[in-house]
């Protein structure tokens, strides 16, 4: 027995509405759990930038090789000969129309001579075909003119443009050789310690730093001896919260302890200052005995909360270390912490070397690492 088709508001109408109903909730969900995984993601990137700090290399810059010019490599002046084939291409076919007409011209004339019954008509042949020939030599004459003309052209235009290419190419080797000169002057004054050499190159590297947390640079220098001053970045930087990502999709945030939060912020701070050191010991050869002040910024004032002195092959050796605070606490530094981790203000001693100095020779430089 054929079954009825459905009345208007029965239960199909019911189900497609549950139907409806259900897609909308699984468009949710895979919408929810679409905006968990961008969190996560967000969590997880912040967490691995600050952890990025913490991995230490050394690598200076060859300054003896930069000594050494840099090679010229001339390149071949091009062969502009071409020129002169093409302008006789050129030439010959301006040309072959008008011969090929004339030339048509005249054997049709010397076959109506030929076929010619009458005087009249075999005098007009006659004279038509002295004209045509006439022509027709007077046009080769020019052809040859016309080919001589171009290809002397094209030969003479050819070698200017040689000899533009070779002025070119000897200008090209003139200021290369002036650029390499002009270069190695400066590296020879930034290994002599040339203050001037000495900010412009800090000014290229510092400002090229790609930093992921904002950090303040101030150098200063007196007598060769140098003061670095770091503006370390507010521990607000550090996430108080962890976050992982259960089988289901969901995410878990657990709140961090104070203590560990605060250890986080000293690995920061110890890590940013050993990563800013080996990048100015890396581009400036003329640095040994360096100090360096770790400051943290407030509403009014900067205070001091880590005090390092070091050299070239300090650093080189500390930033073997696993940890930025491994790495600190193999120089001569100073910090301090309460029980909860929290770094304490220091009151920092200038330079012993800079006993006595006029302030007005003292030279500094200040970048904003802030991103």
């Amino acid at each position: 027995m054929a079954k009825k088709p459905l009345a208007y508001g029965s239960r199909r109408t019911n189900n497609e509405g549950e139907a409806k109903a259900l897609s909308e909730h699984n468009f949710r969900h895979v919408d929810q759990i679409e905006r968990w995984k961008q969190e996560y993601v967000r969590y997880t990137t912040a967490e691995e930038k600050l952890a990025s700090l913490s991995k230490l290399s050394y690598d200076p810059v060859d300054y003896a090789l930069m000594l050494v010019p840099a090679p010229w490599v001339e390149r071949q002046a091009p062969d502009f000969n071409y020129l002169i084939e093409e302008a006789r291409i050129a030439a010959e076919s301006k040309f072959f129309t008008p011969i090929a007409y004339r030339f048509a011209g005249f054997i049709v004339s010397i076959v109506m001579l030929m076929l010619s019954t009458s005087s009249a008509f075999l005098w007009i042949s006659g004279v038509l075909t002295m004209v045509l020939l006439a022509s027709l030599f007077v046009a080769i004459q020019q052809r040859y003119t016309g080919i001589d003309a171009a290809v002397g052209n094209a030969r003479a235009e050819a070698q200017t443009r040689t000899e533009q290419m070779r002025q070119m190419i000897a200008e090209e080797k003139r200021r290369h050789e002036e650029a390499e000169t002009e270069r190695i002057a400066v590296v020879e004054k930034l290994m002599a310690g040339d203050i001037a050499a000495i900010f412009t190159r800090l000014d290229h590297v510092l400002s090229g730093l790609n930093f992921p947390v904002p950090v303040e640079v101030t150098v200063n220098i007196y007598a060769e001896i140098p003061l670095i001053k770091i503006v370390l970045p507010p521990k607000s930087i550090i996430p108080l919260q962890s976050c992982a990502m259960l089988p289901s999709g969901r995410l878990k945030h657990t709140d961090k302890e104070a203590r560990a939060v605060n250890k986080q912020y000293v690995e920061l701070c110890a890590a940013v200052m050993m990563q800013i050191m080996s990048v100015l010991y890396a581009n400036i050869p003329s640095f040994d005995r360096a100090y360096v002040w770790g400051l943290t910024k407030n509403a009014t004032e900067r205070d001091c909360v880590f005090e390092l002195t070091l050299s070239r092959e300090e650093l080189a050796k500390a930033c073997l270390a696993e940890t930025g605070i491994a790495a600190v606490r193999q120089l001569q530094s100073r910090f301090e912490t309460d029980t909860a981790l929290n770094l304490k203000i220091l009151e920092a001693d200038p330079p012993p070397e800079w006993e006595g100095a006029p302030q007005q020779l003292v030279r500094s430089m200040h970048i904003n690492l802030a991103k």
